[in-house]
């Protein structure tokens, strides 16, 4: 084979032994499977691997683990059945890394055909090993079986990819299981790796106090590597940690271009548009050219922070750095515009955009419902639905804007609408960490401790209505007009509000910040309760409401009443 430099060669070679009538050798076939592996070419790997089916040559380990290294996503699994059939079909011998290879394909495509390969391998008189042990665990847990892998793990002697696998796949079902596996795992086991993956799984629940002791336990030379840097900077910004987040971007000595968007991401959070702005110019003066990601987050702050002009001026920057704007990047700045300007402008830049989709239409649409644009309303919520008949966003918005304005029947019409078509909405939680547990509440009267919260809500009321407070019972929208003390207490029912009141009744002597973690954007009325309540109680107020931090202080947000 020494004479076949090249693949073209080699198919030269078995093209004309097949016309001759000899079959080819195993080594050839080998050999053309592995260069096609190397140049990524999966199919004519495939096909030649049916060339040798049809010719029933004898298998090797080589083509085994060369074919089941190509296997990494659930589109090549049916290539995993055929090699798998074809080595049950000549009672192929293999060795014990091929057995391996195959296992860890069956993990990659989310297949649970490893089960079958693991026991036909014990079958063969083969011991399983560590590494084999290992990717059947990670079948299971990508798989979806993760009690499974669980038990695997208990009759392991389980090195530090055992130990990372199962933390990995805990995270998918909670901190608590991860947690505590955490504190189990020798310290020598512990790597750049491990952390990493706890930090994203403590971003992704919101796990303050497991986040807290995370990172008070971490070697701090660890600090220094970017990758578990850049996972603090993002897990503090959505804990709403701005000022630790800005302390582990700072101390990093080694920044990436991951580093910078993290904290650029971070400020978006907090609707800190100088900060974004700064740091963005900082990054391209340190030689990082901005990518989509990166203008995102600075031109999302600007909107926030209710900065157009600094926007603009960003957005009209692009081609300076040749970067022509995704639809993302303009949707961004028909934000900027409905938000900050008025939705007459949005519409008019929509307009001269070369495409627009439903998020143009329905982020006019919310700014409309805002400012109490009807007309311009019902024009964003026509074009929205036109753009994507199946968005339930942009019904609830159309009906919630035609309610507003006291168009009732039209408002019906689009609700029956959203019943015929089968379209729904995840209803708004939000969440709390008190003594260590995770508390989740509903919108309307779907919550634990309904009791205590509905009797903590005359005292709430009571003392907010000696400071002032006249509830905004305009932005509840019913089918059928309504009297003004049935809307209060659907303000009150609001999940967010629910969690402060319980929050409050239990932590009275405690004056640490109180944080609340909402899928929704918080409504006008919550933003005047929690301003209020923060002055009233003393007590400093915390809430991310879809991805956006507030944070009230002595009646005051740190969005300037700007969201």
């Amino acid at each position: 084979m020494s004479m076949l430099p090249n693949t073209t060669q080699v198919e030269k070679l078995i093209s004309y032994m097949a016309n001759k009538g000899r079959i080819p050798n195993t080594f050839m076939y080998a050999r053309l499977i592995r260069t096609y592996c190397q140049q990524d070419n999966l199919n004519k790997a495939m096909k030649t691997f049916a060339q040798l089916v049809d010719n029933n040559v004898e298998l090797s380990d080589y083509i085994v683990k060369d074919l089941a290294q190509q296997y990494t996503t659930p589109s090549t699994r049916q290539h995993l059945y055929t090699i798998w059939n074809y080595i049950l079909h000549t009672n192929a011998q293999l060795d014990i890394s091929s057995y391996n290879a195959l296992i860890l394909a069956c993990a990659k495509t989310r297949t649970l055909l490893g089960e079958k390969i693991y026991y036909y391998m014990l079958e063969s008189s083969l011991k399983s090993n560590l590494k084999v042990e290992n990717n059947l665990m990670l079948m299971y847990i990508n798989c979806g079986k993760f009690e499974t892998a669980r038990r695997i793990f208990d009759q392991l002697e389980p090195d530090a990819i055992s130990y990372n696998i199962l933390l990995n796949g805990s995270i998918s079902h909670g901190m608590d299981f991860a947690s505590s596996l955490f504190r189990t795992m020798p310290q020598q086991l512990k790597s750049a790796h491990t952390y990493s993956t706890l930090l994203r799984g403590c971003a992704k629940w919101r796990n303050v106090t497991f986040a807290v002791e995370l990172y008070d336990s971490m070697p701090k030379e660890l600090l220094q590597e970017p990758r578990v840097a850049n996972e603090c900077i993002t897990m503090f910004a959505k804990l709403m940690d701005i000022e630790r987040a800005e302390q582990v971007f700072t101390q990093l000595e080694n920044k990436t271009f991951v580093s910078w968007t993290s904290m650029l991401g971070a400020y978006r959070t907090c609707a800190n548009g100088e900060k974004a702005v700064k740091l963005f110019y900082e990054m391209i003066a340190n030689d990082y050219k901005p990518n989509n990601y990166a203008y995102g987050n600075v031109l999302t702050a600007c909107s926030r922070a209710h900065m157009p002009e600094q926007a603009m001026k960003i957005y009209l920057e692009m081609k300076k750095y040749h970067y022509k704007p995704t639809i993302e990047n303009n949707n961004i700045m028909v934000d900027v515009l409905a938000r900050c300007e008025n939705v007459d402008k949005a519409i008019e830049f929509a307009k001269t955009l070369e495409k627009t989709d439903v998020v143009t239409w329905t982020t006019i649409l919310s700014a409309c419902v805002k400012q109490n644009k009807i007309e311009q309303g019902i024009v964003a919520g026509e074009m929205a639905i036109e753009m994507d008949p199946l968005d339930p966003s942009a019904y609830t918005l159309y009906a919630g804007l035609l309610r507003a304005a006291g168009r009732y029947e039209e408002a019906q019409a689009i609700r029956d609408k959203i019943t015929a078509l089968g379209l729904s909405t995840k209803p708004g939680t939000s969440m709390i960490e008190y003594q260590g547990e995770q508390i989740m509440f509903y919108s309307r009267s779907e919550n634990p401790f309904s009791e205590e919260i509905e009797q903590g809500s005359e005292e709430f009321l009571r003392k907010l209505e000696q400071h002032g407070y006249k509830p905004d019972v305009s932005i509840i929208h019913t089918r059928v007009p309504e009297n003004e003390e049935s809307k209060k207490v659907k303000l009150f029912q609001h999940s967010e509000r629910s969690a402060l009141i319980f929050l409050l009744g239990r932590t009275k002597d405690e004056k640490t910040p109180i944080k609340i973690f909402s899928t929704l954007q918080i409504c006008g009325d919550c933003h005047t309760v929690f301003a209020l309540a923060s002055k009233v109680y003393d007590r400093e107020i915390q809430i991310t409401a879809r991805e956006q931090a507030h944070v009230f202080k002595n009646g005051k947000c740190s969005c300037n009443n700007k969201w």
